[in-house]
């Protein structure tokens, strides 16, 4: 779409991205340049100038990968082959207010859910390599790994999946940013 230089964060970039419709990607190095893409089938370090630092980010409607590759172990609806891709399966989901995960075979199948609490490989076909994707609740997360210093309001085990506890944060007033790890 677009490229130039004098992008002070990749932030500034990732919006300006989210701002267009036809925007699916941003390629950014650090305090220069951004670069804005309608598609993005590969990504490669043949950026022009390759001693940049260069990082690139895909456009998701909001959802975020679930570590245990398989599906949810739930009563789905709209299962369907056809789905070229897992931004249509996603986006779709993210259209629907019940719609809370998807669960999707590459280049075949389509599967959302009302609810996830477990992701297994007990899908039906299990020679596909399925992924699936829970909503985001507008947390962005931290490059760096590691868990918040700050006041705790609770923690605890038993948690499975990042967006239980995101959900949970986001019913809290007072709750401001979660850590996770997958049990």
């Amino acid at each position: 779409i677009s490229m130039g230089l004098g992008w002070k964060s990749a932030y500034q970039c990732k919006k300006k991205c989210a701002e267009e419709d036809n925007c699916r990607a941003i390629s950014w190095a650090p305090s220069t340049w951004c670069t804005r893409y309608t598609s993005c089938s590969k990504v490669s370090l043949n950026c022009g100038d390759n001693s940049l630092d260069w990082e690139t980010w895909e456009k998701d409607p909001g959802f975020t990968t679930h570590p245990t590759k398989g599906c949810c172990q739930a009563s789905g609806y709209g299962g369907s082959l056809g789905w070229t891709s897992a931004y249509q399966c996603k986006k779709k989901c993210a259209e629907e207010g019940n719609c809370e995960a998807v669960s999707w075979a590459p280049s075949t199948w389509c599967t959302r859910y009302t609810s996830c609490n477990e992701v297994k490989l007990n899908c039906g076909n299990n020679n596909l390599d399925w992924e699936t994707w829970e909503k985001d609740l507008d947390f962005t997360p931290q490059p760096t790994r590691g868990c918040c210093q700050g006041s705790h309001i609770s923690m605890g085990l038993g948690w499975k999946s990042a967006y239980q506890c995101k959900k949970k944060c986001a019913e809290e007033d007072n709750c401001r940013a979660i850590s996770w790890a997958p049990s």
